[in-house]
């Protein structure tokens, strides 16, 4: 009995929090907790959770559904709507552009240091 070849990978789309326009998410996370003058830790007892949260949120290592960023709005006194309006204001707005790149070439500059480092022997 012959066996069957291996089936080639598939190639799976990449995670949206990967993506560098997610960082217009938290930028508007933060943006909407700093115009309602909270601090991270006032925002997370009023969302129930802990700063770190509120933290790993804002700079992307957390990813919120759409419950979430519904009830992170309304604590800071705004609606989903006034959420997404934000983000594609971002999207569209010249700084953006900048951010994505800056962020492009520094992890392209902590690729380089990390092979580096991994090739110069300790």
């Amino acid at each position: 009995m012959q066996r069957l070849k291996p089936k080639p990978p598939q190639k799976t789309a990449k995670k949206s929090q990967y993506r560098p326009d997610y960082r217009a998410v938290g930028w508007a996370l933060r943006t909407f907790r700093l115009d309602a003058e909270l601090t991270q830790t006032d925002l997370a007892q009023r969302l129930g959770r802990s700063q770190n949260y509120v933290s790993q949120a804002e700079t992307g290592l957390k990813r919120l559904d759409g419950l979430q960023l519904l009830d992170w709005a309304h604590a800071c006194g705004h609606t989903l709507k006034d959420f997404g309006g934000a983000v594609e204001d971002r999207l569209r707005s010249p700084g953006h552009a900048e951010d994505v790149a800056g962020a492009a070439k520094g992890a392209a500059k902590k690729a380089s240091e990390k092979r580096v480092s991994q090739r110069t022997p300790s």
